[in-house]
């Protein structure tokens, strides 16, 4: 006689606030759309509540799962609290070594010095066993993020490459936001997968992208690394302002260091570093959208449009200026956009 096994939802192990963050986490990549994110980091929670209660079992993940669990391994404090909640360890990201093919596996403590290969047959990991493993748990399978998808290569317009400030694809302003750009210097904090900058040095500007994930700036090199005048890094945003000599037009952060870092910090590393009639322009969730924040959540520098203004001109800014973008139809999130001027 057999079973039926229960749908589980990954929705189910993290507060709503959590997976909202690294939904918007997943975003800074600009060929995430919002179904797209949502996806991996739900195959993301499948995955790791499977290697949780199955610690014997070697898998490892899709590139596209992977990319949503090492975003949620970086935001280190909710994925503490998760591992840590659920599984009472933690669990760890072993990733393949150049050379090998042995892809990537989660591990817990005992087991960290393993090296990606199943230790009887020395063959690599599969990802089809992974598959029936999160199936046997009970989870359902997505296929657009559990194999590799091509990366988007046109927007709803036919554009090849461009800006968008908000979580939805083809959403929201554009680079007309910034003013002209050609012949400016560019900062971005977050780049991510290098798309938002790549496209403000297509119309003439020149760019430098720095991320603290190393993944980010492979993946930023492999694509846009052709285009002159486009550099990555890889670097703590507040480390790079404080190491860098160079002046700056314009800085960016989408979904990307001015929420995370402590304006009182940040701002004035960014001001240091910006030419006079320079502008700064961020965006991020409205305070608020996400409901209350849970303890060890992570840290969020959620601010009203007045703190910001305030805060912006106590640090050497002037001309702030904060829009609120509705979301689409059928979303409930929007975007706080916020621009200010080097004074």
């Amino acid at each position: 006689m057999s079973t039926a096994v229960v749908i589980r939802d990954p929705k189910a192990y993290v507060t709503p606030d959590v997976w909202e963050r690294e939904v918007a986490l997943l975003l800074r990549n600009p060929e995430n759309t919002r179904e797209l994110a949502d996806a991996k980091f739900g195959q993301a929670i499948a995955y790791l509540v499977t290697c949780g209660e199955n610690p014997d079992l070697l898998m490892g993940p899709s590139e596209q799962v992977d990319e949503a669990w090492h975003s949620f391994m970086l935001d280190s404090i909710p994925y503490h609290h998760f591992t840590s909640r659920h599984f009472g360890r933690y669990i760890h990201h072993v990733p393949e070594l150049p050379g090998t093919t042995a892809g990537v596996q989660c591990v817990s403590d005992d087991k960290a010095k393993q090296d990606g290969h199943d230790r009887k047959s020395g063959g690599p990991l599969v990802l089809e066993q992974t598959i029936k493993a999160i199936k046997a748990a009970g989870f359902e399978i997505d296929a657009d993020s559990v194999e590799s998808k091509p990366r988007r290569t046109v927007n709803a317009k036919g554009e090849t490459t461009w800006l968008n400030w908000t979580q939805y694809a083809d959403h929201g302003p554009n680079e007309s936001v910034l003013g002209p750009v050609a012949g400016r210097r560019v900062l971005e904090l977050g780049s991510g997968s290098g798309g938002n900058l790549a496209h403000l040095v297509t119309l003439g500007a020149t760019g430098q992208g720095v991320d603290i994930a190393p993944a980010r700036e492979t993946v930023a090199r492999e694509r846009w690394g052709n285009l002159p005048g486009l550099e990555f890094r890889t670097a703590e945003a507040t480390a790079f302002l404080k190491e860098t000599d160079e002046t700056f037009d314009v800085v960016l952060s989408i979904f990307g260091a001015v929420w995370f870092v402590d304006p009182d910090t940040l701002l004035p590393l960014i001001r240091s570093r910006m030419a006079p009639g320079g502008i700064l322009a961020f965006s991020h969730l409205p305070p608020g959208s996400q409901g209350p924040k849970p303890a060890k959540a992570g840290l969020r520098h959620d601010r009203t449009p007045d703190e910001w203004a305030r805060i912006l001109t106590g640090h050497g800014f002037s001309d702030v200026c904060v829009s609120l973008i509705d979301p689409p139809e059928g979303r409930y999130a929007g975007t706080m956009l916020v621009c200010a001027l080097a004074a």
